[in-house]
């Protein structure tokens, strides 16, 4: 019974990391430079050196080096307590709505299964290697964001076939609209409210046609391309935003725009832009 009670602790654990690594690939476009960016962060660094996250990889080391040191009741007893504290703050993050997790998508579905089986295989494998149980959970535990990771690569190539297949089918359908006028916007800020407002004053002469939201990339403004551009249309104001040299030409070879706007340029994005 108690060993239920910590395995169904240490899943609500999973269950919540597991997530928040997907939400955050997700944010980060599943790219590895906007990763490795954001852990170059203060703020990403103090949650990786937290005094629970610099806890678990000592005990880890400590049972790796000595695993006989994982059977015992305190052992269990302990981690128990680790899990039922991180149980009862996933259910407040629940309760307060605070909770991130990723948009259900395909390839974040894919992923979260893909996670589930891999860390299902990985605890079979490592039993039967005879580690003790509260080792094993540990382990997977320390693990997941690596887990995540190498789900993620595995999913690139699937990934770039099909968005090459989305933008070369855009970029026809962009050709095969006659008279379509197009407005690119871009800038360190203030994309979005340019977008927006010029929708707004060239409405009562054109049929407009704007990407959503924040939607900048040139897989995105595929995306909105395939689904809402139409005949009727005869104006299509575009947002291209970017974290690369060379990411605004990938855009503009798609929409081919003939007006350009270009709000501002500052410090945002040197990360990977490396100098302004």
């Amino acid at each position: 019974m108690m060993t239920t009670i910590l395995l169904l602790l240490w899943g609500a654990r999973m269950l919540r990391a597991t997530l928040r690594h997907l939400s955050l690939w997700q944010v980060k476009e599943f790219r590895w430079d906007r990763i490795a960016a954001h852990f170059r962060l203060p703020s990403a660094r103090a949650q990786i050196l937290s005094p629970l996250a610099v806890a678990k990889w000592m005990l880890l080391a400590w049972w790796l080096l000595d695993p006989s040191r994982a059977s015992g009741p305190w052992a269990f007893l302990l981690l128990t307590a680790i899990y039922a504290g991180e149980t009862a703050w996933f259910a407040w993050e629940i309760t307060r709505r605070t909770f991130r997790r990723p948009h259900v998508s395909p390839r974040s579905s894919v992923l979260f299964t893909g996670v589930v089986i891999a860390v299902m295989i990985l605890a079979r494998a490592v039993r039967a290697a005879d580690w003790p149980r509260m080792l094993t959970l540990l382990a997977l535990d320390r693990g997941l964001f690596a887990i995540v990771a190498i789900a993620v690569l595995a999913t690139v190539p699937a990934t770039a076939w099909k968005r090459r297949s989305v933008i070369r089918r855009a970029s026809q359908r962009m050709r095969a609209v006659p008279g379509l006028r197009r407005v690119g916007i871009t800038g360190s800020f203030g994309k979005s409210s340019t977008k927006e407002l010029l929708s707004i004053l060239a409405g009562e002469r054109f049929q407009v046609l704007k990407t959503l939201a924040n939607i900048n990339t040139d897989i995105g403004i595929a995306q909105v391309i395939l689904k809402d551009l139409s005949d009727r249309h005869t104006l299509f104001v575009c947002e291209m935003g970017a974290y690369r040299t060379g990411e605004i030409a990938r855009a503009a070879e798609l929409v081919h725009p003939t007006i350009g706007i270009l709000t501002a340029v500052r410090n945002q994005h040197l990360a990977l832009f490396g100098s302004l």
